[in-house]
């Protein structure tokens, strides 16, 4: 519009004489007038010899910075408690994390709950936006520390005809009573061993997390190394692959210093997994789904088989012999005092 600014609904129009401006706002209201565009005059600026703008100020010297923001970032102080450093190193920079990913920035961006893990996982090596040429100094590369872990997200290249098990555990109330069970069913393999569980009065937590226990223990007496969990619990998935590492880290206690409920579950898998070299791909499924295919097909027999169990099922009970022996060491000491009396008296016992 004749040199005016315009950015997204907000115009601004100057002039130099009033005669000028005057005409200015009636060629401008016309042509909105005429595109059938409301305007909001109260919210309007008339006459200004200066005016902020999309966060610039500008008048007789120009655009100019706001003072009140270079005040602001002059200002800044540095963070005085953990609260304030994880809100500039966490909940900022996952903000800059997606605008960088807007951008075209070539960078992968992961998060779990509760995961010390690099802002960006696989971050190109270059980064740029705009420019032809990429620079030629190679930038330093942010990994993410991690653990050895048996478990992973899963792969269709890796997993291609490994075995397979759809699980399930659900809890409810039957005559005044909770019932919890368990569903399991194979695919790609045969495993002769029961398919639903009761586990008795249990939450729907507990059976969740029980049923990769149960399937685990299926897979070691099969003499099965490598197969494929498919689950629609997310809790479950998440907890094997990315916050069991951290958990065993810091003795079973989540990022709150609180105790992991049902620790000796997943301790038990852990054991598992380790003792007969297993390797666990973990498959999300959704729950009740409406699309047809082998996916809901197994999940829904896994549902129904958990229900049934919880009723009908074989029994099964955690047993403690089935955790991990805690390693002591024996530490034989000698005080100064008991080292003086052996050398004062070598003839001694």
């Amino acid at each position: 519009m004749r040199g005016n600014l315009i950015y997204v609904d907000d115009i601004l129009m100057r002039s130099q004489t009033w005669d000028a401006h005057l005409a200015e706002l009636r060629h401008v209201l016309n042509q909105l007038s005429t595109a059938g565009a409301k305007l909001s005059l109260t919210k309007g600026q008339w006459c200004q010899t200066k005016v902020e703008y999309v966060g610039l100020l500008v008048g007789a010297n120009g655009v100019e910075p706001q003072s009140g923001r270079v005040r602001a970032i002059q200002d800044i102080k540095a963070p005085s408690n953990g609260l304030r450093l994880r809100e500039g190193r966490v909940s900022k920079s996952r903000i800059a994390a997606w605008m960088m990913a807007l951008q075209d920035y070539v960078v992968e961006v992961k998060y779990a709950q509760y995961h010390k893990m690099a802002l960006g996982q696989g971050l190109a090596e270059c980064q740029y936006c705009d420019s032809e040429v990429q620079p030629q100094e190679h930038l330093t590369v942010v990994t993410a520390l991690s653990w050895p872990s048996n478990h992973h997200f899963y792969d269709d290249n890796v997993c291609l005809n490994l075995p397979k098990a759809y699980v399930d555990g659900c809890s409810f109330h039957h005559e005044s009573q909770v019932q919890a069970g368990v569903g399991i069913t194979w695919e790609n393999c045969t495993v002769n061993e029961p398919q639903q569980y009761q586990l008795g009065s249990k939450t729907s937590q507990y059976a969740e997390i029980a049923s990769m226990l149960i399937t685990l223990q299926q897979a070691a007496r099969s003499g099965i190394t490598e197969l494929v969990i498919c689950s629609d619990s997310n809790y479950a998935r998440y907890s094997f692959v990315s916050h069991f590492p951290i958990w065993k880290q810091n003795g079973m206690k989540n990022a709150r210093g609180k105790a992991v409920k049902h620790s000796e579950l997943f301790l038990i898998c852990d054991k598992l997994t380790s003792d007969h070299g297993m390797t666990t791909y973990w498959k999300k499924v959704k729950g009740h789904s409406q699309v047809p295919g082998p996916d809901k097909d197994g999940n829904d027999e896994a549902d129904r088989l958990a229900k049934a169990g919880a009723l009908d099922g074989s029994p099964w009970e955690f047993q403690e012999e089935w955790l991990p022996k805690e390693q002591t060491c024996i530490v034989n000491a000698i005080t100064r005092r008991q080292t003086c009396e052996r050398l004062d008296d070598p003839g001694g016992d």
